[in-house]
């Protein structure tokens, strides 16, 4: 009985005929060395010769969609497939196969492709960082469970992981904390701008899609700890080294913050060529200040005291909101996605699914992603950034629409295009 994982479409197999594969061989024409030497070293693994001995012979077919592919094995093995993707998950399938059946392999013919166009999964490298190499083998991994798609977390509280250039002390400072939260040691890190090339060219090798995540507006203590004017507060803070939603947020009143936020994603579209890219938008609790009033937020200020007697002002979203489709807007003239979260305030129970399958789930909120449908309870009226034909950015209203659960449902209406000139089209009702 032939078991994989995950389930192929179609699978017929003949085990009363058997090819023999005591050695098997990978043409370098056919596929890129990276892959040949991950499959080969999974022969190692199970006492099967690679070099000579049975070749793989891997057929263009047109007929084919993405990441599909087509396995027979009878007088020898043959890989059908239109992508590069194709070739690697059936070479991901023959792995099981061979693992079940060593040496005497039967006939067979397995046709599969993804049930969904974005199978993701997320490295958290900000918190916690890892090598160059461990992450390779995170990437070998995901390719051995057919993923395609590399969520990149680089930027945290804790810890900022990319070289950037423009601000040298954003890893000089704030790429090391002074203690983990349970051994209490020391930890830093950071990749440079040519081990990120290394990486994405490795993920590329194996048909991985990488979406870098520069999170904002919350989740920049690492930040602050070298540019301390990012701040609503004057303050001097370190990077932050234990876990927990801080109230030290990037401010979106200072026109500071969008030259610091536009500055790095345009050294960050440098390093990362694929389309999508994560905003962040979580937890940016705080964001106040008297800089607020220049960008028309006051008005939906409240006041509270922290623990430690700090006033503070806390502004229900909005113009953190503002800053992420500010951002959204620039990426989307470059041909990019931009990702984020929402965090509906009174929305209760799960949002509904939406269509298609974005990449990440905040529940109660929703992932918000360009051009598609948006769910947000707390600001009413949410809008992402869209090009317009001569390039600048700019922002479609949002329609709303009711819905049975207690959360308000949008749709991008593209015939009500106007430019965003401040936060008050945020909050309208």
């Amino acid at each position: 009985m032939l078991n994989l994982i995950p389930t192929p479409n179609f699978a017929e197999i003949n085990e009363t005929k058997t090819l023999n594969v005591q050695s098997i061989v990978i043409n370098e024409a056919d596929i890129n060395r990276n892959v040949i030497d991950d499959f080969y070293a999974f022969l190692s693994k199970i006492n099967i010769q690679n070099g000579n001995g049975s070749q793989i012979e891997f057929l263009d077919d047109g007929s084919l969609d993405n990441e599909e592919y087509r396995l027979e094995i009878s007088d020898k093995i043959r890989i059908y497939s239109n992508s590069l993707g194709g070739k690697i998950f059936a070479l991901q399938t023959l792995k099981q196969i061979l693992f079940q059946y060593g040496e005497n392999v039967p006939y067979l013919t397995i046709k599969d492709k993804p049930a969904h166009e974005i199978r993701g999964f997320m490295l958290d490298v900000g918190r916690y960082f890892f090598s160059v190499d461990d992450v390779k083998l995170f990437i070998r991994k995901m390719s051995l469970h057919k993923l395609n798609f590399l969520h990149l977390h680089l930027t945290e509280d804790q810890g900022w992981r990319v070289e950037i250039d423009k601000y040298p002390l954003l890893t000089q400072i704030g790429s090391v904390r002074k203690k983990t939260n349970f051994n209490h040691k020391e930890h830093g890190g950071f990749y440079t701008k040519a081990q990120i090339k290394e990486i994405v060219d490795y993920a590329h090798n194996f048909a991985i899609s990488v979406m870098p995540e520069f999170d904002i507006p919350g989740h920049s203590r690492s930040a602050m700890a070298g540019y301390s004017y990012l701040g609503c507060f004057d303050r001097k803070l370190p990077v932050a080294d234990h876990w927990g939603v801080k109230h030290d947020v990037l401010c979106a009143g200072k026109d500071s913050t969008y030259k610091f936020v536009e500055d790095i994603i345009d050294e960050f579209c440098e390093m990362f060529p694929d389309k999508y890219f994560h905003i962040g938008g979580d937890e940016g609790v705080a964001a106040g200040g008297p800089h607020l009033l220049q960008h028309g937020a006051a008005g939906a200020a409240t006041h509270r005291h922290t623990a430690h007697g700090d006033p503070r002002v806390l502004v229900p979203q909005a113009v953190g909101v503002q800053l992420l489709l500010h951002i959204g807007g620039i990426l989307s003239c470059g041909q990019a996605r931009p990702v984020g979260h929402a965090h509906p305030a009174d929305a209760v129970g799960a949002a509904p699914p939406v269509d298609p399958p974005l990449l990440q789930q905040d529940s109660p909120g929703q992932t918000q992603t360009l051009g598609q449908t948006v769910v947000h309870a707390a600001l009413r009226r949410i809008q992402i950034g869209v090009c317009a034909d001569g390039g600048q950015p700019v922002f479609r209203h949002s329609k709303q629409y009711p819905s049975g659960d207690g959360l308000i449902r949008h749709r991008f209406d593209p015939a009500e295009n106007h430019r965003m000139v401040g936060n008050d089209q945020l909050a309208a009702p």
